[in-house]
């Protein structure tokens, strides 16, 4: 990833993208105009959907902290065997309540294994060791806007949630335009690096979102 692609990732934090407040807004303006919402790092789907239909089984348990307005929530859930939950979060309750009529509406009103909660990912209401796997897409990078507490807060909550105890579990699937460097620094003690993958922008897409990386994380300790 180029000087230039961090040189606009930088500007991102001239927005406050670190407040609720600002996502709440954001997403009653999306919500009154009618139209698709904006996706973050668009071109990181397919490789998370990859990623998620190699490791999640019947029985896995997904979360996706900060899925805002996203479609990776549906693409998700498509790409993964049946028989696994998938649980999707933000903390606008406005973009949680639109994605989930969305759904309810796509899908015949079937809300058997997927569901959409408002939940503030620095504090999770999930008990520990519950969940399998953990997407992030961008999110962390939005929290890096506010105090950096609030980054670790994060990660020790992912951290807290996950298990290992099923086979291939424990995994955080995290795209993020920090760099390797910066990330491993804040992964510290809570996760170790399984790969790391480069996800080029697209400039023909009109997206304004830079170059970024695809973490393929797991948990440390049990």
């Amino acid at each position: 990833v180029g000087r230039a692609s961090r040189a606009r990732a930088m500007k991102v934090k001239t927005v406050s993208y670190g407040s609720p407040a600002y996502w709440e807004e954001r997403y009653k303006k999306e919500a009154a105009a009618d139209g698709e919402g904006f996706e973050w790092y668009p071109t990181a789907d397919a490789l998370v959907c990859a990623e998620a239909s190699r490791c999640v089984s019947a029985g896995s348990k997904l979360l996706e902290i900060g899925s805002g307005s996203s479609q990776l929530a549906f693409k998700l859930q498509g790409a993964c065997r049946s028989g696994a939950s998938f649980l999707f979060t933000d903390i606008s309750e406005t973009v949680v309540a639109t994605m989930s009529a969305k759904w309810r509406a796509e899908s015949g009103g079937d809300a058997s294994s997927i569901e959409f909660a408002v939940m503030d990912c620095c504090d999770l209401p999930l008990a520990s060791a519950s969940l399998d796997f953990v997407v992030d897409k961008g999110t962390l990078d939005a929290i890096d806007c506010t105090d950096e507490r609030n980054t670790t807060n994060c990660l020790r909550e992912v951290h807290r949630v996950l298990s290992r105890r099923a086979p291939g579990g424990g995994l955080y699937l995290l795209v993020s335009c920090r760099d390797p460097d910066v990330r491993r620094q804040d992964f510290g003690d809570l996760f170790s690096v399984q790969k790391i993958l480069e996800v080029r922008a697209n400039p023909q897409s009109g997206s304004p979102c830079p170059d970024a990386y695809f973490y393929i994380l797991e948990k440390k300790g049990a």
